[in-house]
């Protein structure tokens, strides 16, 4: 089925039919299974992907193709589908993959819209997603330009294009950056407020990267990243504790469990707290980087932790 155009937030987005010498690379397989096209929404270019036939495919599958036409087009991929339900948007979202149902839904890195559900204000009591904490962090103790792109956070972080499109928009969401569109290129993000300032306005949003916290006496990785009490002493004048405290990602935690590491609740040789976000922000330090540190121990009742907190804070270099 040939497809000329379509509607994205009652917006009419001309498509034009991808050639087949763009798509030298993907297998058979992709370019029977979907008819391709170019398209601009909001001045960014997509490749507009609709499915020939009728076979079911799961979230992960549509990830999976979207991931190999993105290595050979370029741009972002975007599935045209006829119809989804609310738990199979759902799971698409969770997977990163775009896609535009009908008139209704959209789910692109320049827009995030429910044509019926829609709603721009972050809800009462909301935190920031761990990928958009993580990024505001980078930016704010890095030297990143403040008007950015995707690719430029792409190409220091450790996340896909699609996860750090969300973590952007959630970050505009709450009034943290703002965005504009660079034609036929992609969208740009600006932070307009200084970097403490932007801190500062930050900071009720945030949440402890801390998810869980276990004890081992088995031996770990010389390479994992020190946190805690170790790590603040690192930074200030207060000692070092005798036990090895170390941060790791929930999935790398998940795989050493996996692989045998026995842990417990209460006590062990060495402390491991499991982060909701990469602990690994910048390449050239063992230690967790001073502002996610802030936050890990910001709510300690131990006086001398809350001072060596603040003296922390003041020796950042905005």
């Amino acid at each position: 089925m040939d497809i000329r155009e379509i509607i994205i937030a009652g917006i009419t987005v001309a498509l034009t039919p991808v050639q087949r010498s763009e798509l030298k690379g993907l297998n058979i397989d992709t370019t029977t299974r979907f008819s391709f096209y170019h398209g601009t929404f909001n001045g960014q270019p997509f490749c507009f992907a609709s499915q020939n036939g009728t076979a079911t495919l799961t979230p992960a599958n549509y990830r999976r193709y979207a991931e190999r036409v993105e290595t050979i087009v370029g741009v972002p991929v975007v599935f045209i589908l006829e119809a989804a339900t609310y738990i199979n948007r759902s799971r698409l979202i969770e997977q990163g993959v775009y896609f535009v149902v009908s008139r209704k839904y959209a789910f692109l890195p320049t827009l995030l819209v429910n044509a019926i559900e829609k709603s721009r204000r972050p809800k009462k009591n909301r935190l920031l997603s761990p990928v958009a904490q993580y990024l505001l962090l980078y930016y704010l103790q890095s030297s990143l330009h403040g008007s950015c792109t995707i690719k430029d956070f792409e190409n220091i972080c450790p996340y896909s294009y699609q996860s750090i499109g969300r973590g952007l928009l959630d970050l505009e969401q709450f009034g943290l950056c703002r965005s504009e569109m660079i034609p036929n290129v992609e969208k740009r993000v600006i932070f307009t407020l200084p970097r403490q300032e932007l801190w500062g306005k930050a900071v009720p949003f945030m949440r402890s990267p801390i998810r869980w916290v276990y004890y081992t006496d088995d031996d770990l990785p010389d390479n994992l990243m020190i946190s805690g009490i170790n790590a603040l002493s690192h930074y200030s004048h207060l000692n070092p504790e005798e036990r090895r405290t170390v941060a790791i990602l929930d999935r790398d935690f998940k795989d050493m469990m996996s692989e045998g590491l026995k842990v417990d609740d209460m006590e062990g040789k060495h402390c491991i707290e499991v982060w909701i976000y990469h602990p690994r922000m910048f390449p050239d330090t063992e230690y967790v980087d001073k502002l996610s540190l802030y936050l890990s121990l910001r709510h300690d009742t131990d006086a001398r932790v809350e001072g060596e907190l603040e003296y922390v804070i003041k020796t950042i270099k905005w």
